[in-house]
């Protein structure tokens, strides 16, 4: 188990060096700059502007920086300790030397901040949203759908299946405004727009909508993972040794159709820790999701 752990972590080095290669690539390739021409603030001369572009490091090579390791080769300097970060001292080696040590850079769009302060900033409201998102995700989905599975094609397995299809088929946005118009307009039990997001109660709509939207789709894959066990050789033995129906369900069944399920949650549940951008901008929560809104 854990050679298996150190293979999978081991591999999530060259996995997140290829997605950060791309996503430079893709944003090195899109036309313009941080500091170029915009109507809604001062413009800046070309002067300034390169002394924007190198303070930032812009002015530097996109990838290797073989120029200076040929100047610093060239001057007699043969010592690989040195060559190296002569050769990676470029925007994407620096962006990725900084990375490592918890330095994501400056933001262009908030002068005199840095992006993980911001995203710090940010983040504790994401946090508590998806934290309620995660229980009602979990809470609802798991026995539901192990429920289902048991019950199959009942009145139970139809009205979850209900469900699930109407948590998967409705987009978020529709459902969140939904929940506003009913509940906040009509009915009058939450509040449309409040300010006060340092207290839980503001999050309990969001975290309830969003949780809806990805119980269902935790329900579903439970309910199949469940049923595919439900019917195995070693649970009709487990059955015929006389052990109860909670014992077989619990110590039998649930044990070999987690599996599949918990390779589903672990990326959920960072999902949405890390901030759900539609139901952030529908209710207004000052989260990671509705800054990246703002911010384009």
């Amino acid at each position: 188990m854990v050679l298996f752990c150190a293979r999978r972590i081991l591999w999530a080095i060259p996995v997140l060096f290829l997605v950060a290669l791309i996503t430079f690539t893709l944003m090195h390739q899109a036309p313009g700059g941080p500091f170029d021409a915009d109507g809604s603030r001062k413009q800046v001369n070309e002067r300034t502007l390169r002394a924007l572009n190198a303070y930032f490091g812009l002015d530097k090579p996109p990838y290797i920086n073989t120029e200076q390791m040929f100047n610093q080769w060239q001057e007699g300097d043969r010592n690989p300790f040195s060559l190296t970060p002569a050769l990676i001292d470029s925007q994407f080696g620096n962006y990725l030397l900084n990375a490592l040590q918890g330095d994501l850079g400056p933001s262009y769009r908030q002068r005199g901040k840095h992006v993980q302060d911001i995203l710090l900033e940010q983040w504790p409201y994401s946090l508590r949203l998806g934290s309620i998102a995660i229980v009602v995700m979990l809470v609802g989905g798991l026995p539901l759908g192990v429920l289902a599975a048991m019950k199959q094609n009942t009145w139970f397995d139809h009205l979850s299946r209900l469900i699930t299809t109407v948590g998967i088929a409705i987009p978020a946005f529709v459902l969140g405004l939904l929940v506003l118009v009913i509940f906040g307009t009509q009915l009058q039990w939450i509040a449309v727009a409040t300010s006060d997001w340092d207290t839980w109660p503001p999050y309990l709509a969001p975290g309830l909508v969003l949780g809806f939207v990805a119980m269902a789709g935790v329900t579903r894959i439970t309910r199949a993972a469940v049923l595919e066990v439900r019917h195995h050789d070693y649970i009709r033995t487990a059955r015929a040794k006389g052990l109860s129906p909670y014992g077989v369900i619990g110590r039998h069944m649930l044990r070999n159709a987690a599996i599949p399920v918990i390779t589903v949650l672990a990326p959920l549940m960072i999902d949405l820790l890390l901030g759900a951008i539609i139901i952030e901008a529908v209710f207004g929560v000052p989260g990671i999701g509705r800054f990246f809104c703002r911010i384009n």
